[in-house]
């Protein structure tokens, strides 16, 4: 349904930011070396931002128009919106062995 699509594309997109966060922490060092845990305030902000995307769909969903989605989805929308950290990492790994 329409509803459930605009849903999943707010999910899609504000995570995506929030996990786009983590690469932009250093031009050149991978996530692993920096650790993925290193920053604390960090951690808190994308744990709060993530909270902030979510709850409005569960909390108030007529506040935005949105959609409830199932459990299945919304672990799924989570994963494929980290997909752009291993795609960083690969550019960030490629970039360092050319001089």
């Amino acid at each position: 349904s329409p509803p459930a699509i605009a849903t999943a594309t707010y999910l899609t997109l504000s995570i995506g930011e929030l996990a786009h966060s983590y690469n932009m922490r250093s031009p050149y060092k991978s996530l692993l070396e920096i650790g993925l845990l290193s920053n604390k305030y960090h951690v808190l902000g994308y744990l709060a931002g993530l909270a902030l995307a979510i709850t409005p769909i569960y909390i108030t969903p007529w506040l935005l128009g949105a959609t409830p989605l199932d459990m299945e989805s919304l672990i799924y929308i989570i994963l494929v919106s980290h997909i752009i950290i291993v795609i960083e990492e690969f550019r960030k790994r490629i970039t360092k062995k050319i001089p």
